[in-house]
C-alpha cells in the first residue's frame, strides 16, 4: 500500500506534549535564529508574555552561522526590562537573562543559594556566576517556578494544540506531561463535549521528592476520567538530549571529554519505579542515550529477579546497542521512537556519535527481539506528522538502518480500539483529506 494514500484507523502520535504544543504557538519563535545577533530582530507579540515573563521556544546553536555560546549578557542588552526564559529546540535547556536568574533565585556563586543541589546542571562563566543557561533538572525546576497558565488559558492552549494534531491527521495522542491544572482544563473540555481528541494521559515528575504528590494526582484523575481521557502512567526523565549533549552515552561524544548526564541514581530510579507500579501505574522512562537505556534495562532485570515487574515504556531510545536489546526480551517493555528526529539531527548525528551511529533508530532489532514499538513526534519538539516519519524511515534505510517490518503507519495506530471508536483519517498524496473523530467529521 502507498503510505501517502491510505485510511488509518485511530491515527496516533505515541509521544507528545499536549499543552506544550499549544503553548509553543504563543511563544517567541526562535527556530530561525542564525546567531545571538538575531535576538535584535525577533518579532515580539503580546501573547508571548506570561505576566512579566517573555517566553520563547526553538533556538538551536547547531543551526547558527558560526559557533557561539549563549550568554545572559546579550539577553540583558536586548531585553533589559523583562525576565526572559527561552527554551532550546529539544526542551532540555533554557536560556535566561540576569533578571530571570535573580527572580528564580539562581543568581548565586557556585555552590550557594537555594538551588545548590542542582549545581551540575548550571553552567558557569569563568567568574563563577551563571552563564544564563540551565540544563535538565535545573531547567525543568525553573519551569515549575514560572507563572502557570490559568485553567481558562490551559483550555485555550489544549484546544489550539488539538487543532494542530487534527491538521496533521491525528485523532489519538499519548501525552507525556500533565499537571493538575492541565487535567482540570482537559476534563472540563471533555465533559462539556468540546474535546475531539482521544488522549492516553501520563503525569510527569521532575523531582523524586514530588512523586508522592504526582501519584496522588494520578490516582484522583483516574477516578474522574472523562470519555476521551485515559490515565496511564508516570513519566520520569533519566537522561537528556543529543542536541544539548546531555543524553547519556557509553562513550564520550566525539571531540568531547564527557558522555552526557543522568538525572537520578539507580536507587532513586528503583524507588520511583516501585512506587509507581505499586500504585497501579505504568512507568515511562526518558532514555535517549545508549547507556541510559542500558542502565534502565539492567535495573528492570534486577527488579524482576526480586519479584518486581510492571509495565514499562522506554521513551525515545534513539540509540540502543544490540546487547541492551537482547536483555529486553523477557521484560514487560514497550519502546516509543520518533523517526522524525532524524530530519533535525542528521546534519550532526553521525559526527557526534562516531562508532555508536550504526545503533541509531533500532526498530528492526527491537521487533526481532519481540519488543513492541510505536512511532510519535515529541511535539512540539518536532511537528506532529505521519508523513515526516515515513520520510525519515526511508532516509535512514539509505543510511543502512534496517526498515521496520511493517509500513511506518502501522506504528501510528492507537493500541486501544475502544477509545473513541469510529475515528479514522484518510490521507491522499501525503495530505489529510478527511478526518473523523468518534464518527463525526472534523473540519480542518
Amino acid at each position: 500500500m502507498n503510505e501517502m494514500n491510505q485510511k488509518i484507523e485511530r491515527c496516533y502520535d505515541s509521544h507528545v506534549h499536549w499543552l506544550g504544543t499549544g503553548d509553543n504557538l504563543t511563544m517567541v519563535p526562535l527556530a530561525q535564529m542564525q546567531g545571538i545577533e538575531s535576538l535584535r530582530s525577533l518579532s515580539i507579540k503580546p501573547e508571548s508574555f506570561r505576566d512579566r515573563w517573555l517566553l520563547g521556544f526553538g533556538w538551536d546553536e547547531h543551526r547558527w552561522l558560526r559557533p557561539e555560546s549563549v550568554n545572559r549578557q546579550m539577553l540583558d542588552e536586548v531585553f533589559p526590562d523583562h525576565p526572559v526564559y527561552f527554551i532550546r529546540a529539544d526542551s532540555h535547556a533554557a536560556w535566561l537573562n540576569t533578571l530571570a536568574l535573580k527572580e528564580l533565585e539562581f543568581w548565586h556563586p557556585r555552590g550557594e543559594g537555594p538551588h545548590s543541589s542542582l549545581e551540575e546542571f548550571i553552567p558557569r562563566a569563568d567568574d563563577g556566576w551563571p552563564r544564563g543557561l540551565l540544563l535538565e533538572k535545573a531547567k525543568f525546576h525553573a519551569g515549575t517556578l514560572l507563572p502557570e497558565p490559568t485553567v481558562s488559558q490551559c483550555k485555550a492552549l489544549l484546544t489550539n494544540a488539538t487543532r494542530t494534531f487534527h491538521r496533521a491527521g491525528f485523532t489519538h495522542i499519548r501525552d507525556m506531561t500533565c499537571s493538575a491544572r492541565q487535567w482540570e482544563a482537559a476534563t472540563s473540555l471533555d465533559f462539556a463535549g468540546e474535546l475531539q481528541l482521544a488522549v492516553l494521559q501520563n503525569f510527569h515528575v521532575y523531582n523524586s521528592a514530588e512523586l508522592p504528590k504526582i501519584l496522588e494526582l494520578a490516582r484522583t484523575a483516574k477516578l474522574n476520567q472523562s470519555p476521551n481521557l485515559r490515565v496511564k502512567g508516570i513519566k520520569i526523565f533519566y537522561d537528556g538530549s543529543l542536541g544539548s549533549e546531555t543524553a547519556y552515552l557509553s562513550q564520550c561524544y566525539c571531540g568531547r571529554n564527557h558522555r552526557g548526564q543522568i538525572v537520578y541514581s539507580e536507587q532513586e530510579i528503583r524507588e520511583m519505579v516501585l512506587e509507581s507500579w505499586s500504585a497501579g501505574f505504568e512507568v515511562c522512562v526518558h532514555t535517549i542515550g545508549d547507556q541510559a537505556a542500558d542502565d534502565i534495562v539492567n535495573l528492570l532485570q534486577k527488579m524482576k529477579v526480586h519479584g518486581h515487574q510492571g509495565s514499562t515504556h522506554l521513551e525515545h531510545v534513539e540509540i540502543l546497542r544490540p546487547d541492551t536489546i537482547a536483555k529486553m526480551r523477557d521484560l514487560s517493555l514497550t519502546c516509543h521512537l520518533q523517526p522524525c528526529h532524524w530530519l533535525s539531527d542528521k546534519n550532526w548525528l553521525a559526527e557526534k556519535l562516531g562508532s555508536l551511529f550504526p545503533h541509531v533508530f533500532p526498530w528492526a532489532a527491537l521487533e526481532n527481539a519481540g519488543v513492541p514499538i510505536f512511532f510519535g513526534s515529541d511535539s512540539p519538539i518536532e511537528p506532529p506528522s505521519v508523513i515526516n516519519n515515513i520520510q525519515a524511515v526511508a532516509e535512514l534505510a539509505l543510511q543502512g538502518i534496517s526498515r521496520p517490518r511493517q509500513n511506518s503507519t502501522h506504528y501510528q495506530i492507537c493500541p486501544e480500539p475502544q477509545l473513541a471508536e469510529g475515528s479514522y483519517t484518510v490521507f491522499e498524496n501525503g495530505r489529510v483529506k478527511d478526518l473523523f473523530f468518534a464518527g463525526q467529521r472534523i473540519e480542518l
